[in-house]
This record gives structure tokens, C-alpha cells and sequence, in this order.
């Protein structure tokens, strides 16, 4: 449970939600035949593409750190 903790802290357990949700949302409607709202395929294109930019920034910091060893 403390490593949920710090990973809310770190805004990981955010992020992700944040992610899924919007993501769904758009799928969901998309799928419906429904017309998605612009503001939230925007939003969900900016969620994704920062989700995925820290997980490459993380990716590469691990990396760094473990060739400085």
C-alpha cells in the first residue's frame, strides 16, 4: 500500500486514470457511432502524448543511471 502512495504522490496513479478515462471516453463514443467532441479528442491526444512523453523520459533516465554504474 505505501507504493501506491508514492506512486499517487509521484502522479503515476493520476496519470494513468486520467489516461484510461479519456481514452475510453473517446473509444466509447467512437464505437457508438456517436460524433466525438472536438475538446475531448484534443484532450485526449494531449493526455496521451504526455503520458507516454514521461514514460520515455523515465525510461531514459533509468537508462542513464545504469550506465553510469
Amino acid at each position: 500500500m505505501s507504493q501506491f502512495w508514492e506512486l499517487f504522490k509521484q502522479s503515476i496513479i493520476i496519470q494513468g486514470f486520467l489516461t484510461v478515462a479519456f481514452t475510453s471516453a473517446t473509444l466509447y463514443l467512437w464505437v457508438l457511432g456517436e460524433v466525438v467532441p472536438p475538446e475531448l479528442l484534443h484532450a485526449m491526444w494531449l493526455i496521451l502524448g504526455f503520458w507516454f512523453g514521461t514514460k520515455l523520459q523515465h525510461a531514459a533516465t533509468v537508462n542513464a543511471s545504469k550506465e553510469r554504474r
